[in-house]
């Protein structure tokens, strides 16, 4: 070796990271560069681009190549979210994974303090943890409160999901276990992996925000929130007949779907919507929700209402 040279020693990693990538160059590298200055270095990040049709390919290679850590892999084909955290899974080196995407950041101690919880708590399969809802700067987030205790939880999962999903850590042989992450489950695998889960595991919250979470109103829409529903209720279903045809479930979940009084649900939506961004000084991102959806939905009375509140709540 010349004089001079040095050798940076790579650690064996003891999390592996896995960031999903579909269109995310906007907000990538606030995630990334979130992982790359955490305190706790024994990781490695795997970012899988699935075909995005910006230039995420080329951010993800960028950090690739100035940190043997990243592992960068790119999808031949769109194979959409719950096969490409499979392959992530799959292709992990370490006995934990942690969970971000792409237009979230996890918090400087998040690692460190998740590793050493996993570590003291051998029983618990999936840790997450309270989060911060971004606000338009960091003197704006809010904390999002959940439950933490694996018993509230798993009571709380039959009604509703109680666990961010870009805020966990997982036990990689439990997910395996469960049988990984479902695509019959589009916008709810990560609802219907916590259910089959905890029927056999604990998964807990950690009670300290971890994660700045971004509360992002743009890929809304109305008819994204209603299938939403649809495979909430068959995520939901699926957990309390797990013997019966996946045919016969997705039946019954359309029936419950077609129960459901749909004007009041997006009143409901709007609501807590709201109420989730009040203090976070990110009305706009309320206001343009309320004019692509409740006008549509709601009529004009019913956004005027809204809308005012929201003049109210900022």
């Amino acid at each position: 070796m010349e004089s001079g040279c040095f050798v940076k020693i790579i650690k064996k990693p003891k999390i592996s990271v896995i960031i999903p990538v579909h269109n995310g160059s906007r907000t990538l590298s606030r995630a990334i560069n979130s992982i790359i200055r955490q305190s706790f270095e024994d990781f490695e990040l795997i970012v899988i681009d699935d075909c995005s049709k910006d230039n995420s390919a080329e951010i993800i290679k960028n950090y690739s190549t100035k940190d043997q850590r990243i592992k960068f892999i790119q999808n031949t084909k769109n194979i959409g979210l719950a096969a490409t955290l499979n392959k992530g899974i799959n292709i992990s080196a370490c006995k934990l994974i942690a969970r971000l995407d792409q237009d979230d950041e996890a918090l400087p101690e998040r690692l460190k303090k998740q590793y050493q919880y996993m570590q003291g708590h051998e029983d618990v399969a999936v840790a997450g943890s309270t989060v911060f809802i971004m606000g338009i700067t960091e003197k704006f987030d809010k904390i999002y409160p959940v439950p933490t205790n694996f018993k509230k939880i798993k009571k709380t999962l039959q009604i509703y999901n109680c666990i961010f999903h870009p805020s966990v850590i997982m036990r990689k042989k439990s997910i395996i276990n469960a049988g990984g992450y479902r695509k019959e489950f589009k916008n709810a695998e990560d609802y219907d992996l916590w259910l089959r889960v905890s029927k056999n595991e604990k998964i807990v919250n950690i009670q300290e925000p971890l994660t700045r979470y971004n509360y992002s109103t743009g890929g809304m829409t109305l008819s994204r929130k209603w299938e939403q529903l649809f495979y909430t209720l068959l995520a939901q279903e699926s957990y309390k007949h797990p013997n019966l045809p996946f045919n016969k479930i997705k039946k019954i979940a359309y029936k419950k779907l077609a129960s459901v009084d749909r004007k009041n649900f997006f009143l409901a939506f709007l609501d807590g919507t709201i109420k989730d961004l009040s203090g976070t000084k990110q009305s706009w991102s309320a206001i343009k929700l309320i004019i692509r959806i409740s006008f549509k939905e709601l009529g004009l009375i019913n956004s005027i209402k809204f809308l005012i509140k929201i003049y109210y709540t900022k």
